[in-house]
C-alpha cells in the first residue's frame, strides 16, 4: 500500500496456498496516522514474483477531532437574567479551529434526564476559536430547579447541569467530534439569600429598660446585598411581629422595644425571621438572645469602720450605723431584701444582727459593738429580690470593723469626758466661796471650819452655836 502524500509505502506477504485451498479470505490490515487532514489517495497493489495481480486507487479522507477548552469553571447564578458561555474550539494538534457554527442547548447532565433543554443559544468561533454563548436563564429557577424537594434551609449551593453543543460544517474542516455531541458541564449557584448578624453574639442584661437593637445583613451567594429584601421579626412567645425592609446595603436594624425585653430571662431567648424577596426563595432561620441575668449592686457607707475598744471609765462605745441602699446593674435604685451576717458565727455571740433580721433597702442597721474585744471582724451584708437574686445565693458584700486597744491618752480622755463635769462644779464652788468671804457673806465656822451664812446663828454642818461679835452691814 502506497500513501504519496505522505511517501508511505509498505508491502506485506501472504501465504496464496492457504487463501485458495483452505478456504479462507485474506484480510491485510495497514496502519497509518496522517499528520494532517484531508482527502488523500491511496495505491493497493498485488504482486506475486513481479508479476502484478492487482491495483487499485482508494480515496480516503483524514478527520481531526476537535474539544471544548475553558480557561476556567463555567458558571452562574439562577437570579441573574442572563448568562455567557465562553469556550474555544481546539483541534488534535491544539490550534483554534475558526467559523465553525456551534448551536447549543442548556439542560440537566443526561443520567439525570434523557433530554435536551430548551434554552437555546448560538455562536461562530471566531479567529481565536472562541465561542461565546448567551442563553437567557431569567427563567431558570422555575424551569428546572424543585425546591420542594429540598428540605426548609437545606438548598445546596449548586446544582450540576450541561450545555449540550452541535457543531456544524465539520465537514469542510474535515473535523469529526467523537461522540457527536459535544457536552460541557455547567455548575448553577442556586440562588437564596445568605443572612449576616451583627454583632453575631447577642447578649442583653435582664430588666434593661432600654431598647436592643443589632444589624442584619442579606446577601446573595455573590456576597451582593439583597436590596428591598422583607424582613419579619419576632421573639418566641411574643404576640406581637415586626417588619423591616433591607436598604441599598442590604442591610437592615433589628430593633426590640423596651416593653418586649421586660419579660426576658435567663439563661436566652430565641429571636425568629422569615426573608423574603421575590427573585430568592423564603428564608427562615432563628438566633439566639443571651439574657444575662441583672445582678444586685450594694452600696454600704462608710466602706470601713474603725473605732477604739472601752477603756476602764467607759460602760460603753458608739454604735455603729449601716447605711445600706441597692440598685441594679444599670444604676438603676431598686428596693431588695437586705440582712447582715457576721463572717465568723462566733461573734454573734458578742453582736447579734440576727435580731435585726431581714429589712428593705435602704435600710440603716444600728450595731453595737461594746462587747467586741479588740480585734478585726468581717461583716458580710447581703440583698436578694425575687426574679433577679436567689434568697439561697443572695449579692453578698464585705465590710471591715477594726477594733482598736485604746491608749493611754483615750483613757484620759475618756475620763476627762466623765469627770471633767464634777471637778469643774467643784473648782466653781470653791471660787464663789472665796468671793463671798471676800464680801463677809461667808464666815468660817470655830469649831468645825466649815463656810456658814454670815447671818446664821448656828453651824450648818457641826450644829454648834455660833457667838459672832458683829454682823456684816447688809449690801
Amino acid at each position: 500500500m502506497t500513501i504519496s502524500d505522505f511517501g508511505y509505502s509498505e508491502t506485506q506477504k501472504v501465504d496464496l496456498f492457504n487463501v485458495i485451498f483452505g478456504g479462507q479470505g485474506y484480510v491485510s490490515t495497514f496502519f497509518y496516522e496522517p499528520t494532517k487532514r484531508g482527502e488523500f489517495k491511496v495505491v493497493v497493489t498485488a504482486s506475486k514474483e513481479g508479476q502484478l495481480l492487482l491495483s487499485q486507487e482508494l480515496k480516503i479522507t483524514a478527520f481531526g477531532e476537535i474539544h471544548a477548552e475553558v480557561a476556567s469553571e463555567i458558571s452562574f447564578a439562577t437570579d441573574e437574567d442572563s448568562f455567557t458561555a465562553s469556550f474555544s474550539l481546539i483541534d488534535e494538534h491544539g490550534l483554534a479551529v475558526q467559523n465553525l457554527q456551534v448551536n447549543a442547548s442548556l439542560g440537566e447532565p443526561l443520567d439525570k434526564a434523557n433530554r435536551i433543554a430548551h434554552l437555546d443559544a448560538t455562536d461562530r468561533s471566531d479567529s481565536s476559536g472562541e465561542v461565546n454563548l448567551v442563553f437567557d436563564v431569567s427563567n431558570f429557577d422555575k424551569l428546572f430547579i424543585n425546591r420542594s424537594k429540598f428540605p426548609e434551609n437545606q438548598v445546596p449551593n449548586f446544582m450540576l447541569f450541561n450545555i449540550f453543543a452541535n457543531v456544524t460544517n465539520l465537514g469542510s474542516n474535515n473535523l469529526v467530534i467523537s461522540e457527536g455531541l459535544m457536552v460541557i458541564p455547567v455548575k448553577v449557584q442556586l440562588a437564596r439569600t445568605i443572612v449576616q448578624v451583627s454583632p453575631t453574639n447577642l447578649q442583653i442584661t435582664q430588666g434593661t429598660t432600654e431598647s436592643f437593637s443589632f444589624e442584619l445583613n442579606v446577601l446573595n451567594q455573590q456576597l451582593d446585598p439583597v436590596v428591598s429584601a422583607k424582613v419579619v421579626y419576632s421573639l418566641d412567645g411574643s404576640n406581637s411581629t415586626n417588619v423591616v425592609t433591607t436598604d441599598a446595603d442590604g442591610s437592615a436594624t433589628i430593633t426590640i422595644r423596651d416593653q418586649e425585653l421586660v419579660n426576658l430571662a435567663p439563661p436566652s431567648a430565641n429571636i425568629s425571621f422569615t426573608i423574603t424577596h421575590d427573585n430568592y426563595p423564603t428564608r427562615s432561620l432563628r438566633r439566639r438572645i443571651n439574657v444575662l441575668e441583672n445582678g444586685i449592686r450594694i452600696i454600704a457607707n462608710p466602706v470601713q469602720y474603725s473605732i477604739k475598744g472601752k477603756t476602764i471609765f467607759q460602760s460603753s462605745i458608739s454604735s455603729l450605723d449601716v447605711e445600706v441602699a441597692t440598685e441594679d446593674l444599670f444604676g438603676q435604685s431598686l428596693t431588695a431584701m437586705v440582712f447582715l451576717r457576721w463572717s465568723n458565727p462566733k461573734v454573734n455571740e458578742y453582736v447579734d444582727v440576727r435580731n435585726e433580721g431581714e429589712r428593705i433597702a435602704p435600710h440603716t442597721f444600728t450595731l453595737d459593738p461594746t462587747n467586741l474585744p479588740v480585734g478585726t471582724y468581717t461583716l458580710n451584708i447581703s440583698a436578694w429580690r425575687e426574679g433577679i437574686v436567689s434568697r439561697q445565693d443572695p449579692t453578698t458584700i464585705t465590710r471591715t470593723i477594726i477594733i482598736t486597744e485604746p491608749t493611754f491618752y483615750d483613757s484620759i480622755a475618756s475620763a476627762v469626758l466623765i469627770y471633767g463635769a464634777y471637778i469643774a462644779s467643784k473648782f466653781l464652788f470653791i471660787i464663789v466661796n472665796f468671793a463671798k468671804k471676800k464680801m463677809g457673806l461667808l464666815v468660817e465656822c470655830p469649831y468645825c471650819r466649815s463656810d456658814v451664812d454670815a447671818k446664821a446663828s448656828n453651824c450648818s454642818a457641826c450644829g454648834n452655836t455660833l457667838k459672832l461679835s458683829s454682823k456684816p452691814a447688809d449690801l
